[in-house]
């Protein structure tokens, strides 16, 4: 008697302080394109996110009970399994009560982190998700958390009839491990989504969580993309560098943090080199053409892709075949995006994702510029051979030409092997470099001092010293 009468008080109260509603939706707008993600994964009918955890998955439907347990969205044997709900017929997310399963991973992966909700810190860090579908965004509020034997199929589950009765809200407040703070509880109208974990071999404990499913009234925010913010919110070492009375250049880094572990692998390698060890030939073709061609004209190369999804990468590996962790790839659309990622699309060029049936990519080291004048007539750029330095200066001095150039020998100031660099304009004393291995000093290679290194990525040397560098292959590139 005791415990119900304070079981009921204890509702009362939290009720009362409902109305101050949820707290603030943020600044940004989630969304995706559905008709992209459905081309992985036809059955997928949403996507759940929860910031700061590892939960950031498509929402799959199945019949099967298991299937998902040990696939990925697209389909692929996956230990971590997938997001799912189980049912008949397609589901529909504006129900009013809603199932979503997802393995018990005990890396916190998927569903691995709902065990967490037994701690009040976890809890108070992690009170939201968000649901995206193309019919509209939910609001996902925690205000319950129940444990269970995993045999355990039925008892925690609730209906709509109960739900909007109240007595599913007294039932699991009951049974709650966690104590909902006040502005969560879900009051007359609102949804409910209930999230499970799942396991193959109906082994070990079953933790179960409540939330209140509310709609997310469209904004005019800023849109964010489900499979772009993690890739776009990574800090960039790339960015234009300037020497004073002579230029500005827009300079990538293959070192960059934003894309230097992933791996830059045809299909067939057996290898698994990163794009930081070996791609400095696709990084310095996208820093001429990218300085060469307006920003908005960057875009022309999806037209030459022999991927139907165009240029597509993730936080794994360029292009799709390499990813190990069930990502999402992101696909460049706008010119910022080819901006920002230009040597992502270059080097899945080089890889043979074009329709011009070259590949510059192979299992032996490096990178060769077999596929330069291709991708080079996708913008109008004309592409010359030239025997000398001497002979590529006058063009230096135009602004409509670069250069490509491959240093090599063991006394090279740049390498002590072989690098592709870019020369980007010279004058009547120095001749302007721009270095895809964006250092913070030569001082361990530039035994004759005849580097200056004016910012990370972009050094100058004298005219009468630039033979110690020892260019060679130089290719002019005139837009």
């Amino acid at each position: 008697m005791y415990k119900r009468r304070w079981l009921a008080l204890l509702l009362a109260c939290l009720l009362a302080f409902s109305a101050a509603g949820p707290a603030a939706q943020g600044e940004v707008q989630y969304t995706l394109d559905f008709e992209y993600l459905r081309h992985f994964a036809p059955n997928a009918v949403g996507w759940l996110y929860q910031p700061d955890t590892t939960i950031d998955h498509p929402v799959l439907f199945s019949e099967s009970a298991s299937y998902y347990l040990t696939r990925g969205y697209d389909g692929r044997r996956s230990r971590s399994g997938s997001v799912f709900m189980l049912g008949e017929s397609m589901p529909d997310l504006a129900d009013t009560v809603i199932v979503l399963r997802g393995k018990n991973n005990w890396d916190n992966s998927l569903f691995g982190s709902l065990s967490e909700y037994r701690s009040p810190e976890y809890y108070r860090k992690h009170p939201t998700l968000y649901l995206i579908s193309p019919e509209g965004n939910y609001r996902l509020d925690v205000f319950a958390g129940v444990k269970t034997r995993h045999t355990d199929k039925e008892s925690w589950l609730v209906n709509e009839q109960a739900v909007e009765s109240g007595e599913a809200l007294t039932a699991v407040l009951r049974d709650s491990f966690l104590v909902p703070d006040a502005g969560l509880l879900p009051t007359e109208g609102d949804g409910w989504a209930i999230l499970t974990t799942e396991d193959a071999n109906d082994e070990g404990s079953r933790f179960v969580l409540y939330a209140r499913k509310r709609p997310i009234p469209a904004s005019d925010a800023p849109v964010v993309y489900m499979n772009q913010q993690g890739l776009d919110a990574r800090e960039s070492i790339s960015g234009y560098a300037t020497a004073r009375g002579v230029g500005t250049w827009m300079v990538y880094g293959q070192n960059d943090p934003l894309w230097d572990r992933m791996i830059f692998e045809v299909p067939y390698s057996s290898r698994r080199r990163p794009f930081g060890d070996g791609g400095c030939g696709p990084t310095s073709i996208a820093i001429a053409i990218a300085n060469l061609v307006p920003t908005e004209k960057l875009p022309q190369i999806r037209k030459y892709a022999s991927n139907p999804l165009g240029y597509v990468f993730c936080p794994c590996c360029i292009g799709t075949h390499w990813c190990e962790a069930g990502h999402l790839p992101y696909q460049l659309n706008t010119p910022e995006q080819y901006l920002r990622y230009f040597p992502l699309a270059v080097a899945d060029f080089a890889m043979g994702n074009n329709t011009f049936g070259v590949q510059g990519r192979r299992d032996s080291y490096g990178t060769n510029m077999s596929y330069l004048n291709a991708i080079c007539s996708v913008y109008g750029i004309s592409v010359k051979s030239v025997r000398s330095l001497e002979d590529a200066l006058p063009y230096l001095r135009r602004k409509d030409t670069m250069a490509i150039s491959c240093v090599t020998g063991s006394y090279s100031p740049f390498t002590r092997n072989s690098h592709f660099l870019v020369l980007a304009h010279a004058d009547n004393q120095y001749l302007y470099v721009l270095d895809p291995l964006r250092r913070e000093s030569y001082a361990s290679l530039d035994v004759y001092g005849v580097l200056e290194l004016i910012s990370p990525g972009l050094v100058r040397v004298k005219l009468e010293n630039a033979h110690l560098c020892h260019f060679s292959t130089i290719s002019l590139l005139t837009y």
